[in-house]
């Protein structure tokens, strides 16, 4: 299943960048301290620095970013995430100040708003879903991301 042809009613694709290359994405995998989702590298495989409006109604029209492979690496070494968090990954952000993390050793394991500025301490962060299908495409809290 495309993440992107699914997605919620309250979410569409505003700009893309090309797809992770089959060198990025193993690039990732070597790099990353977690099983990196079947959901994302999906994702992934369609578009790179996926820009992601989210229409919460009231609330306004946000965006999220999901990175691809090689972004995924940089930002990750640039706020040094697996120094501080072990068994996580930030794959995105919410182009406010907040990281969006897969985690493992979280409970529950999953995706995770937390901000970049204390990306040292989970009591900081924000349970989101499970995983992309339930963000992307259920919609699931869809509000908490920001």
């Amino acid at each position: 299943m495309s993440i992107i042809s699914h997605f919620s009613s309250r979410l569409k694709l505003a700009a893309s960048l090309p797809p992770s290359s089959n060198e990025e994405i193993e690039a990732l995998l070597h790099f990353s301290p977690i099983d990196v989702p079947t959901d994302y590298l999906d994702l992934i495989k369609q578009g790179s620095q996926m820009e992601i409006g989210a229409d919460l109604g009231d609330e306004g029209y946000w965006f999220i970013r999901i990175y691809g492979a090689a972004r995924a690496i940089e930002m990750n070494k640039a706020y040094k995430v697996q120094q501080h968090l072990k068994q996580a990954l930030a794959i995105g952000d919410n182009e406010g100040g907040d990281m969006l993390l897969l985690t493992s050793d979280a409970k529950p394991p999953g995706i995770y708003r937390i901000p970049m500025s204390c990306i040292s301490d989970m009591d900081d962060a924000t349970y989101i879903a499970d995983n992309l299908t339930e963000l992307l495409v259920q919609g699931k809290n869809l509000e908490l991301l920001f």
